[in-house]
């Protein structure tokens, strides 16, 4: 039971600017101690001018959260520190996370280590402190203070590292990647010290000749510069540079034409399925891993990497729940798939690991090691795949990825008669999201059209 002794405010005022005090002492006897918790809100009152009808109030805060819409694949929730300025906020990360055994998500404190409690108190409070001390709140003026660290003089790439680390914290792996392979270019191109007020339409122009001239095609170059057109966007909110200077209302990031995503034959995708390899090498498990994404309607290399025998290989089905969806806040949908007799021959041939289907992870590994590998392995399929279409003297084989499976699932379905017609026309680079709500509805009823696959 917690026994309210002291509860009480101060209020100061300065000028328009009014702070507010709150200070809490209570007695917990649970807990044998007692603490004291200062909140502090920073009111600035704007009065109603001929132009307005009323008072604008803005308020800022700062407090522990437990992110529960940013829980891990274990079940744990990263905590973080929230800042809220003007109904903006922003979350810095603690890189701790908690479970529901220890941690009151009402209270955001831990419910028995009084230790681990001290310190999250010492963190919001060094935050409340911070931002009773700001004259002219702005977020970079807070990270300035708060973490020590000069804002104003970030570079391109400090600034782009700065997002790759916040992505990694919150599980984004492969977003992360891309602002990594952004720092990487700009590197190359002799940019470690470049400063937003550099990127003009006339540097970008280039760097993109600099990047053509070394192999990379237009979907890379656009991917890279999507990237640095996302940090140039919180450099203007970080107030890192001005909004007039926005270099991509003149520059246009290009996009590629023609290059949709493509689907096999049927007959080329026998010809791979049929192509002669030797038990126990890479291009044995390249060729078994992409033939097992497309009778499994297409299933990501990601989620075939986190395959458990015992949780996933549940009597003649496969049950797994997409890895895209464990990252929404939309309703997680089980998808269940029969194991035919094709399916069940791959299976066997792995057999012998555990507790994974695949021998691509093992337990142990930290998220983002897991993607990496992951990342890793595919880019090994991806140029077996190639290998393999070379070979067999198939058209496109230079072009030949993993996620061809997918497309090539939904396509043969769809030219078999089935009415598939909204995932053939989403197989472009633009979103999925058609075609994975449309597979999670259909659910066991695409068990009948296995037979049109082979």
């Amino acid at each position: 039971m917690v026994k309210n002794m002291v509860n009480f405010c101060s209020l100061l005022f300065n000028g328009l600017s009014t702070d507010f005090y709150f200070v809490h002492l209570y007695n917990n006897e649970r807990y044998n101690g007692i603490f004291l918790s200062i909140y502090y809100v920073h009111l600035l009152i704007i009065l109603p001018t001929k132009n307005s009808n009323m008072a604008k109030k803005y308020i800022t805060t700062a407090k522990i959260i437990a992110a529960t819409y940013r829980a891990k694949k274990d079940g744990s929730i990263p905590l973080y520190l929230r800042v809220t300025y003007r109904n903006n906020k922003r979350e810095y990360t603690l890189k701790v996370s908690v479970t529901e055994n220890e941690f009151n998500f009402k209270t955001n404190r831990f419910k028995k280590d009084v230790e681990e409690n001290l310190k999250l108190n010492v963190l919001e409070e060094k935050a409340i402190q911070v931002l009773a001390e700001l004259d002219d709140f702005s977020f970079h003026a807070f990270e300035e203070k708060y973490f020590g660290v000069d804002v104003k003089e970030y570079t391109v790439i400090q600034l782009l590292k700065k997002i790759q680390d916040e992505m990694e914290a919150e599980g984004r792996i492969g977003n992360a990647t891309t602002f990594k392979n952004a720092i990487s270019a700009i590197k190359r191109f002799k940019g470690e010290n470049l400063k937003y007020s550099d990127i003009t339409p006339t540097y970008l122009k280039k760097l993109e000749a600099f990047l053509r001239k070394g192999g990379a095609g237009t979907a890379t170059i656009g991917i890279y510069f999507r990237a640095i057109r996302t940090s140039y966007n919180v450099a203007i909110k970080e107030k890192l540079v001005k909004q007039d200077q926005y270099p991509f209302k003149e520059y246009t990031i290009k996009t590629a034409k023609g290059k949709s995503k493509f689907a096999l034959p049927k007959e080329d995708m026998l010809a791979i399925k049929k192509f002669k390899t030797e038990k126990g090498t890479r291009l044995r498990d390249s060729q078994n891993w992409f033939v097992l994404s497309y009778l499994c309607r297409g299933m990501n290399f990601g989620d075939m990497c986190r395959l458990k025998w015992e949780k996933n290989i549940l009597g003649d089905r496969i049950s797994y729940i997409r890895g895209k969806t464990e990252r929404t806040e939309a309703v997680e949908e089980l998808l269940s798939i029969k194991i035919t007799d094709s399916i069940a021959k791959i299976l066997a041939e792995y057999s012998n690991n555990d507790p994974y289907v695949l021998p691509v992870l093992k337990d142990g590994l930290s998220e983002k090691q897991e993607m990496y590998k992951i990342h890793g392995q595919l880019k090994l399929i991806n140029k077996d795949l190639r290998h393999i279409a070379n070979e067999l003297e198939l058209e496109n084989a230079d072009k030949l990825i993993f996620y061809v499976a997918r497309h090539t699932y939904a396509t043969i379905l769809n030219e078999s008669g089935v009415n598939l017609l909204d995932i053939s026309e989403s197989l472009g680079h633009g979103s999925l999201k058609t075609t994975e709500n449309y597979l999670h509805s259909i659910g066991n009823k695409l068990d009948k059209n296995d037979e049109y696959l082979l």
